[in-house]
């Protein structure tokens, strides 16, 4: 037997107040959800040890201190590296003193990387000029 609507006794399993917070629950779930989900996207992994301490390696042993300048002048340079497709370093991103930055720049990107798995790969360098 079907419950009647018109008897006063009829109660609805579920009311229409109840579907509209179960609606808006599941609405600020499915938002919470997908904000984590690209959140996490967004995450790159991290270099490992090795990784960091061979792009170092590197770097160290193929910048010099330019010709051009003076011996006693000192200077740092931070550059933003990525690893291409063609396992060559592409420049990113460099802040630093100008007389050394066009050097280092310059430099940076004739280095060409052995390994395969650092492609497309980022790196932030540090070179410090001091003699």
């Amino acid at each position: 037997m079907k419950p009647d609507p018109k008897n006063p006794k009829y109660k609805p399993v579920i009311t229409l107040k109840a579907m509209k917070n179960l609606s808006k629950i599941i609405l600020i779930c499915s938002v919470i959800f997908l904000a984590a989900a690209q959140l996490n996207a967004k995450t790159p992994p991290a270099n490992s040890a090795a990784e960091l301490s061979y792009v170092k390696e590197l770097v160290n042993d193929q910048i010099s201190f330019p010709d051009d300048l003076c011996t006693g002048e000192k200077g740092l340079v931070k550059a933003q590296i990525t690893i291409d497709e063609n396992q060559r370093v592409k420049v990113q991103e460099i802040n630093g003193c100008p007389g050394f930055k066009e050097h280092v720049e310059k430099q940076l990107e004739s280095i060409v990387v052995e390994f395969p798995q650092l492609i497309g790969k980022s790196y932030i360098c540090k070179i410090d000029f001091r003699i």
